[in-house]
């Protein structure tokens, strides 16, 4: 389901929320299973930004127990080395995709709303979800919106979907970082708790990447 986000209210905006979990999802034990990202940049990110999100998106499942590896299969505006061939293998269990992409103008709804990315989760889908969106060129808007760094957004953006995945919903949570809004003034702050999962959501996800890890789909 798509995340929505506002163009003109001071809020942003990411769909329905779920119940109150409690946060702090840090001591997880030992086990540091790996997920394997490929991504897919039809935008053109600056490769400063690129780097930016996916050491922030890193960091988010890093505080969970989780390692991603990022094999960037492709990008508009420059050339990548080094992981071609591997992109051409088939997907393996523990891999996901994600897509970043531009958006345009887009469909706005009666809130000023507009998704600013989405997780293909549905039945159709399989049990295991595998391709994440992200619009960079709405990321580019709030960020500009906010006044924040237009790469660490992108970073966040990027680990609320491939939560979607992991987790296997499209549904929010009503804190943390899978929750539905995200104001101004949290995207201008530093307080931890907002760009982190919740100790349920993290256990649900670290579950999955093993299970996928595996082999099991």
């Amino acid at each position: 389901m798509a995340t929505n986000w506002p163009w003109v209210m001071v809020t942003v905006i990411m769909i329905a929320t779920a119940s109150p979990a409690r946060t702090g999802a840090g001591d997880l034990g030992p086990v540091h299973p790996t997920l394997v990202v490929r991504t897919y940049d039809t935008f053109g990110v600056p490769a400063r930004d690129l780097s930016t999100a996916e050491a922030t998106a890193a960091r988010v499942f890093e505080r969970i127990g989780i390692r991603v590896v990022w094999m960037n299969c492709g990008c508009a505006r420059r050339h990548v080395t080094g992981a071609t061939a591997a992109c051409g293998e088939p997907l393996t269990t523990g891999e996901v995709i994600l897509r970043i992409g531009g958006a345009g103008p887009g469909f706005r709804d009666d809130k000023g709303t507009a998704s600013m990315g989405f997780a293909l989760v549905s039945p159709h889908a399989g049990p295991a979800p595998l391709l994440a969106t992200v619009f960079a060129d709405r990321v580019l808007d709030v960020a500009r919106g906010a006044g924040i760094d237009a790469g660490s957004l992108l970073g966040l953006a990027i680990g609320h979907e491939l939560g979607h995945l992991l987790l296997s919903t499209d549904a929010h949570a009503a804190i943390g970082l899978m929750r539905a809004r995200w104001s101004q003034s949290e995207l201008r702050g530093t307080r931890p708790a907002d760009w982190q999962f919740l100790t349920a959501e993290a256990h649900m996800i670290q579950d999955e990447v093993t299970r996928r890890t595996t082999g099991e789909r």
